[in-house]
């Protein structure tokens, strides 16, 4: 009897249960030891008396990095036809000169074409282990993370339409082994998992490989403080949640600089860190968020701090902290042609109009051109006395300096109409019962 394919089953088939409803799941299938007996137990559990395991297919994504590559995927196509599983080759290019290391680069692009591959709540299966999960650990201490990234990888999480999910993640990789040996399976050994370049090579030949050496119990204590780690992340990041939203300004997508100033500093990193992420931001190294803290919530009511890092940028005007993606400056003259009806994608923004009746923008003007302040332009709002100048009115409406340039301005036949997502022009409006167009601004 196969006692030791018989407890990888269980422990897979647990690990199933506690997924999420799916009409199909997906492995991300190389070919090597680990995603082949992740393959096989699927495959096994599928055709078991009593089955409920959904549809199943095999992603095999080829970078193109080593020379038999086109014969991996042939024998990985060969393993699913005689499994009759579904089988799908992912071709990824990886960019000539990568800014990060040919490591990261790969498994950037790998996770980039599985997710996209995944439909609404499809589930991928990696064939992460144990030994996966201490290496990460590992890493990660040596690379100074905090519980986050000492959390290392978890069990199941959202992926792009789908769900990723690691159902061998508390199996060690002996017991795999043994089960490809058991199950005489077919697999491809890869030549980079020995390559010393890769520092996830280096951790587990000078470091994992040694620590079990010496503590063999050591898998199991590296694996729960990554599980206890997890835990304290996610009670972190509760925390970070509720003072985020006490933070936050009058206007959507920014913070209060005043109500971030009344957190202790290692709370108020955590809501710097929360706001980024949900501003779709990356994150800057320790030092810099110190800054980025001590900057936007010391400095006198006059001052406009920026401060700036590799992808993202914040700036506070008056008691308003702003994120922003670096972009270039608009060029001089810019104008674009509108119909209201469709989108308009700006590289700071974009503009959006819908439907209202007596309000918004008058139907009559439904082709209009878009540009951008030069100097010197006045405006009356609608429902105002008096005409002012875009200065004043930017100034009365709290907008930050930097995006005065970059609000887009309407115009029919050189005249300015609106001035998007602050107001229309006295006489360009709705009037009551006449059908009209709201228009909406949102910047990057």
């Amino acid at each position: 009897m196969d006692t030791r394919g018989e407890e990888l089953l269980v422990q897979v088939s647990r690990a199933l249960r506690a997924l999420p409803r799916t009409w199909r799941i997906s492995v991300a299938y190389s070919g090597g030891p680990d995603s082949s007996v992740l393959l096989e137990a699927l495959a096994r559990l599928r055709n078991g008396p009593g089955s409920a395991l959904p549809m199943l297919r095999a992603l095999h994504v080829d970078h193109g990095l080593q020379a038999q590559s086109q014969s991996w995927a042939r024998h990985c196509a060969s393993c699913c036809r005689s499994r009759g599983v579904e089988f799908k080759v992912l071709k990824v290019l990886l960019p000539a000169q990568a800014s990060q290391s040919l490591e990261d680069a790969a498994r950037k692009a790998r996770y980039e074409a599985l997710g996209g591959c995944l439909e609404e709540g499809e589930i991928l299966c990696t064939a992460q282990h144990a030994n996966d999960q201490a290496e990460t650990l590992l890493l990660q201490l040596l690379r100074g993370a905090g519980p986050r990234g000492l959390a290392a990888m978890p069990a199941i999480r959202e992926f792009h339409a789908g769900y990723l999910a690691r159902p061998m993640l508390l199996l060690d990789q002996d017991l795999i082994l043994d089960c490809a040996r058991n199950w005489k399976l077919s697999v491809i050994e890869d030549p980079a998992n020995q390559d010393p370049r890769f520092a996830r090579t280096r951790a587990r030949a000078l470091l994992l490989n040694q620590i079990l050496e010496q503590f063999p119990g050591a898998l199991k204590t590296l694996n729960r403080s990554a599980r206890l780690q997890a835990a304290a992340s996610d009670a972190i990041d509760t925390l970070a949640t509720l003072d985020t939203d006490q933070c936050r300004g009058p206007m959507p997508g920014t913070l209060a600089a005043s109500a971030l100033a009344g957190l202790p500093q290692t709370r108020r990193l955590e809501v710097l860190r929360c706001w980024l992420r949900e501003r779709q931001q990356p994150i800057p190294n320790e030092a810099r968020l110190r800054e980025v803290s001590r900057q936007m919530t010391t400095a006198g009511p006059d001052r406009q701090p920026a401060i700036r890092w590799a992808g993202g940028e914040v700036r506070r005007y008056r008691d308003l902290i702003h994120a922003l993606k670096p972009v270039a400056a608009p060029e001089s003259g810019y104008q674009r042609h509108w119909h209201l009806e469709e989108e308009l994608q700006l590289p700071w923004g974009r503009l959006w109009s819908e439907p209202a009746t007596g309000r918004g923008l008058s139907l009559e003007l439904s082709e209009v051109d878009v540009s951008l302040r030069q100097g010197g332009e006045h405006c009356q709002p609608a429902g105002c006395s008096h005409r002012r100048s875009l200065k004043q009115l930017f100034q009365e409406r709290g907008v930050a300096p930097w995006q005065r340039a970059r609000t887009p301005l309407i115009h029919v036949a050189g005249r300015l109409v609106a001035v998007a997502g602050l107001c229309i022009c006295e006489g360009c409006q709705a009037r009551p019962g006449e059908p009209g167009r709201l228009i909406h601004w949102r910047a990057c």
